[in-house]
């Protein structure tokens, strides 16, 4: 279809061409043709010749004859006064007598009346006097033939010469303008339609050969599981889910386009990284640099291409790597540049992409999440918060999206049964050192419980960006001896620590970006756990966190944060109770024996 429409278009194109070519020729010949004859005087009787060639054929509404001479009367022929044309009219009106031309064998091709064209008169110069209209003749030789039968009054006649010319007006470039509107819209169709054609040719090629490696691979065939870096030691819930899918016998080739942050524990999955660079994406940081400023300006799908273009040696590899292990399917964890990539490496491999999104790379994309929803073929989200804002963004998302829970290993995770508060309560918070966990709050509102009289002490385990100003706070807030920094501690070391805290917080608040929360994992860790919540609303916590399960805050400001600590400490039955439906609720919506199969079943389908 696009082989015909293009070849199509092609040929009006070069038609259109071609005319325009042929009429721009046409046109400058006639603005060039001019024959002017000898001297003669116009008297009664009087006969003149006149000789002229036409190369090839001439625009114009016909020719026309004139005299051409240098005197007052005719210079005033051309004035913008009636009483000049009348005083013409007198002298000149009552000229007449015939035409003829012939040809060069001698045949007579046309044949005019000479009088006065008053209706001329504005097409000449002030020196030109039209007497006569002839048409448009073919190329060849001529020969013009005039006879005078009535003179012009007047004594003292001057002699004059004839002149040929073409007549050429205004809309005589009418159809030379069209053509040229023509080609300029042809020329964009012509490209879009070869563009296409050109496209749908590669997509052929790449069917055929995707085939072949699919006939050589059968049994073989991997579905990629794209990470944009690994490992990073804050995206527990990605190794947890990879791996459970791998133990559930997902046939998974993991990869990675950049190295995380941290190395990789014996006991996480192996992921192949596909470059060897250690620079991050420069997709990743919170801080705006003069590009993003200027590319809010830009179209999302021109940004996406410049994108492709620039990590264009990643998406060879990528290419590359999925005919290796002969790929039938490509998922993507994040709407992140390995998302993008991703989707263009299924369309070059002619196989099926989807798309798992979580938090923040939803409420703060820069890569076209209306392109890549519409390229998915399934969407997972881990919250309805998340989800309820992606389909608001892109309404093609909504029937593609399934609601799936990052999972626990229960077993992992064991209850404490008893609820025994420690001498000197103690507050944990786990998480990275940025601005949406509400750190600084939290901090606050440890100073406020210290102003009250409360003994407390605060364990904050994690590292990040805001750790230095973190702890000038601290020391600003005289809060030194009442926290411990403890680092990044693997998840065993984590467990422990929640088995003992008093209470866990989790301030998060919502960016200036609209960077949010998800649903964290260290909230249904500390669930399972049994370890007492306080935390905000922001993002998913509300689906998790209600007052049934913990301590929601709405309105999070660090007054209110300490008072609920407080209250929380002052009601242990409340307590008690609360955690305990914390772990069921759990249970029953984050058991990784349960959202391991169903995501499981997305990716195998």
């Amino acid at each position: 279809m696009f082989f015909i429409l293009a070849i199509l278009a092609l040929f009006i194109l070069v038609r259109l061409s071609v005319k325009v070519v042929r009429l721009r020729s046409e046109l400058a010949c006639a603005r060039e043709f001019q024959v002017t004859g000898d001297l003669f005087r116009v008297a009664e009787g009087a006969q003149q010749e006149l000789h002229f060639y036409i190369e090839q054929p001439l625009a114009g509404h016909g020719l026309i004859l004139r005299l051409c001479q240098g005197v007052p009367q005719l210079q005033s022929a051309s004035g913008m006064l009636s009483e000049e044309m009348q005083d013409l009219q007198k002298e000149w009106g009552n000229l007449a007598g015939s035409i003829e031309v012939f040809s060069s064998d001698g045949h007579l091709v046309a044949a005019a009346p000479l009088r006065l064209q008053h209706s001329l008169m504005r097409d000449v110069g002030s020196e030109l006097l039209p007497i006569a209209k002839l048409p448009s003749l073919a190329p060849g030789n001529y020969l013009l033939r005039t006879q005078i039968l009535t003179p012009p009054q007047g004594a003292d006649l001057p002699e004059v010469r004839l002149q040929l010319s073409c007549g050429i007006c205004s809309l005589e470039s009418l159809p030379l303008y069209l053509g040229w509107a023509g080609i300029l819209l042809l020329i964009p169709l012509n490209l879009l339609l070869c563009y296409r054609l050109a496209e749908s040719v590669f997509w052929f090629k790449r069917q055929r050969e995707q085939e072949k490696w699919l006939s050589e691979g059968v049994g073989q065939t991997k579905i990629i599981y794209l990470l944009t870096r690994y490992p990073l030691w804050s995206e527990t819930f990605l190794r947890q889910d990879l791996q459970f899918l791998l133990k559930e016998g997902v046939p998974l080739e993991p990869m990675a386009l950049f190295a995380g942050d941290c190395k990789a524990q014996p006991d996480w999955p192996v992921v192949r990284i596909l470059s060897p660079s250690v620079t991050p994406p420069a997709t990743i940081g919170s801080q705006i640099s003069w590009w993003r400023k200027l590319r809010c300006w830009i179209p999302a799908r021109v940004q996406c291409s410049l994108i492709l273009f620039r990590h264009r040696q990643l998406l060879r590899e990528l290419v590359r790597q999925g005919r290796l292990c002969h790929a039938r399917h490509i998922h993507a964890e994040f709407a992140d540049l390995g998302a993008l990539l991703a989707a263009a490496a299924a369309r070059r491999l002619a196989v099926s992409f989807s798309l798992g999104v979580h938090a923040a790379d939803v409420y703060t994309n820069r890569h076209s999440l209306d392109y890549l929803c519409q390229k998915a073929k399934f969407i997972t989200v881990c919250n309805r918060a998340a989800g309820a804002y992606l389909v608001r963004q892109c309404p093609v998302a909504a029937r593609k999206l399934h609601l799936i829970h990052h999972g626990l290993t229960l077993e992992e995770w064991p209850f404490r049964e008893s609820q025994k508060s420690q001498a000197v309560p103690e507050l944990l918070f786990v998480g990275r050192f940025v601005a949406k966990k509400g750190i600084p709050l939290l901090l606050e509102a440890l100073a406020l419980l210290l102003q009250r009289g409360r003994r407390m002490r605060l364990t904050l385990v994690g590292s990040g960006p805001m750790e230095q100003e973190l702890q000038r706070q601290s020391e600003k807030l005289g809060l030194q001896e009442h926290i411990e920094w403890t680092g990044v501690l693997d998840r065993r070391e984590v467990r422990e620590r929640m088995r003992k805290a008093d209470v866990f917080c989790l301030p998060s608040i919502s960016n200036n970006d609209r960077n949010q929360e998800g649903i964290p994992n260290v909230l249904v860790e500390a669930m399972a756990v049994g370890v007492p919540v306080v935390g905000s609303q922001s993002g998913g916590i509300s689906e998790l966190l209600t007052p049934e399960t913990g301590w929601p805050i709405p309105k999070l400001s660090a007054e209110i944060f300490a008072d609920t600590v407080e209250e929380l400490l002052l009601n242990p039955t409340e307590c008690e109770k609360r955690r305990r439906q914390a772990r069921q609720h759990v249970e029953a919506e984050f058991s990784s024996a349960r959202t391991v199969k169903t995501r499981a079943r997305l990716l195998e389908s």
